[in-house]
């Protein structure tokens, strides 16, 4: 949920007291480009924490659907709506990955899978890395980076890359791939669960 609010509810931590232009510049150029309920939540794998985060994204105002390799009960959903695996990248606004670390979902999430997605659509990845087909996902990484260089030429009239179009056009690709966020994955790193494992474990 803190990358979910990270991604879409820009934010900036002060270190000092700013003066009132600053402030008020921080107003204008801090802005959420939608709001939650404008919103559609995808969740692949509803199972403890997958299911958590529908329960939180349904008092946010998302509209949430969800894929599972089980049949759930209308209970256990939270108001989630299943989909097939197909319809859940294409019809996301923002997708939320849950599912485990077993062999058979090693590179699950393929460049077929990703290119169903919006071409605005965020992806937060809190499962395990191999889930995702690396070189698919990079290949989608640098064409979702063209898309946005192409976007902007069109907007500007046309290209004016000038002499040193190849360069600056690496340096857009670098700073667009830099809006890519990654964590150091947390897991069970809380003190409060660790104290619960330790009798488990002796």
């Amino acid at each position: 949920l803190a990358l979910l609010c990270d991604a879409l509810r820009p934010r900036e931590y002060l270190a000092d007291a700013v003066d009132q232009a600053t402030w008020g510049t921080l107003r204008k150029t801090l802005v959420g480009r939608r709001q939650f309920d404008e919103l559609t939540l995808g969740i692949l794998g509803l199972g403890r924490i997958g299911s958590t985060v529908a329960r939180f994204a349904q008092v946010l105002g998302f509209t949430v659907r969800y894929h599972d390799l089980l049949e759930l009960p209308e209970s256990a959903r939270f108001g989630a709506q299943p989909v097939d695996l197909e319809s859940l990248f294409s019809e996301v606004d923002v997708l939320t990955v849950h599912v485990d670390g077993r062999a058979r979902n090693r590179g699950f999430i393929d460049r077929s899978l990703l290119d169903r997605l919006p071409p605005d659509a965020v992806v937060i990845n809190t499962s395990r890395g191999f889930v995702f087909d690396h070189d698919g996902l990079r290949g989608w990484l640098a064409d979702a980076c063209r898309d946005v260089l192409r976007a902007r030429a069109e907007r500007r009239g046309g290209d004016r890359r000038g002499a040193d179009g190849g360069d600056r056009r690496i340096r857009h690709a670098d700073r667009a791939r830099s809006r890519a966020m990654r964590h150091r994955r947390v897991g069970g790193g809380q003190r409060e669960r660790r104290r619960r494992c330790w009798p488990l474990v002796a």
